[in-house]
């Protein structure tokens, strides 16, 4: 009990002493302060609180209290019955009130019992809606993982659609291409083969080898085309493994050119030097098919009489190949998209070609940790730079561990 009245205390003290059938044991708080501090540890079943403490009031003790945490039943005592005092408690959050003067065994015994009986209501109230609001906050935050997960199903989906998407597409893309690709030089073949008999006829011997250059030119593009598919199809798969040997990069040089010569223009020349080392240690035929497309792009887009000229220097770790040539040129525009398949420069719709060559190159490079730079003006040529590792330098740093192990 919190008053500054002792009478008020001896009172109910003796009312509730009276009682037997309930023992109560009450405490007696004269004063704001340490009644607030009371309230607060939160050690009593009930608290009766005075209406007035001096120049404090129980109605804002209460306030205060229940700002705390405070739950228990407390209940106001005050002097007169009056209802605006009775709205006053109701509203500060007070569990009830007594008229001090109306107080009977009775009525002091029921307003205890009612304020307990309350307080555990209120208490098992708090612990459901705690309850329900966790299993709120649990399926809410299950439905927000599912949403979650459904979304991420959906971009899949959608990235999986438009995946299929550009593969219908490249593959109308590609069969459309190549139908045309092949069809082009299977009627040149043709139709030199007939001018190929009626030239022998004629013994004219000119135009008969011009035509068989014709249709060896032809067999040769075709060739090439089955080649880039079918490395297409390998790099895809992930068949293509390295094989590295040693070998001479001037000798190498000679054999490529040899190849070269059926897709040469008229008067057209390859002119290739070297610098630097002459042993290379890197996957032959990998290098091989990596010029053969540069070298047989500069010579496509190149006219009759134009040379095409190859430089290569070889250090201890690095393989550099350059192939310059004074064509047509790339639209600047058109340089970042030549690695995607099939894409070719604005400038080359009258020249025969699928679009391959630079994407198969760049795969190519890839596996062997290789660079590529295009540089290019339109009606004056284009420069193209490889970089390839020598793994010759590595060979040679366990040829001379042998030795030393050797020696030792």
């Amino acid at each position: 009990m919190i008053d500054d009245d002792n009478e008020d205390f001896i009172i109910i003290k003796d009312i509730l002493k009276n009682k037997e059938d309930c023992k109560y044991t009450i405490d007696w708080i004269s004063n704001y302060e340490e009644g607030l501090q009371v309230l607060l540890e939160d050690r009593h079943d009930v608290y009766f609180i005075d209406y007035f403490l001096g120049a404090h009031s129980g109605i804002v003790m209460i306030s205060k209290a229940i700002e705390n945490g405070c739950d228990k039943p407390l209940i106001i005592l005050t002097g007169q019955n009056d209802s605006i005092i009775e709205n006053k408690t109701m509203k500060a959050g007070a569990t009830d009130y007594l008229v001090k003067s109306e107080i009977t065994s009775r009525s002091i015994e029921t307003t205890i019992r009612y304020g307990i009986a309350n307080a555990n209501h209120k208490k098992e109230m708090k612990r459901v809606n705690e309850d329900l609001e966790n299993k709120v906050m649990q399926r809410t935050q299950a439905l927000e993982e599912i949403l979650t997960e459904l979304q991420l199903s959906r971009n899949e989906l959608q990235a999986a659609v438009k995946k299929e998407l550009k593969l219908n597409e490249m593959k109308s893309n590609f069969i459309s291409t190549v139908s045309h690709e092949f069809r082009t030089p299977l009627t040149s073949i043709l139709s030199s083969l007939y001018l190929v008999s009626q030239y022998c006829q004629k013994n004219d011997v000119e135009n008969h080898a011009k035509h068989i250059n014709r249709i060896t030119g032809s067999v040769n593009y075709l060739t090439d085309l089955l080649n880039d598919m079918l490395s297409i199809n390998i790099l895809e798969e992930k068949k293509q493994s390295l094989h590295p040997e040693l070998y001479n990069i001037n000798s190498f040089m000679s054999e490529l050119h040899q190849e070269l010569k059926s897709f040469k223009k008229e008067k057209q020349k390859i002119v290739f030097n070297h610098s630097g080392q002459l042993e290379m240690y890197q996957d032959k035929k990998i290098l091989k098919h990596i010029i053969n497309n540069l070298v047989s792009n500069a010579l496509k887009f190149s006219e009759a009489g134009k040379s095409i000229f190859i430089s290569s220097e070889i250090d201890n770790s690095t393989l550099t190949i350059t192939v310059r040539d004074n064509g047509i040129g790339i639209p600047e525009k058109d340089i970042e998209n030549l690695f995607q398949r099939f894409y070719r420069g604005s400038n080359t719709a009258n020249i025969q070609g699928t679009g391959l060559g630079l994407c198969i190159i760049s795969d190519y490079l890839k596996m062997l940790d290789g660079t590529i730079d295009i540089k290019s003006k339109l009606s004056m040529g284009t420069t193209v730079t490889v970089s390839i590792p020598n793994l010759n330098l590595s060979l040679n740093a366990q040829h001379q561990t042998i030795r030393t192990g050797a020696n030792s």
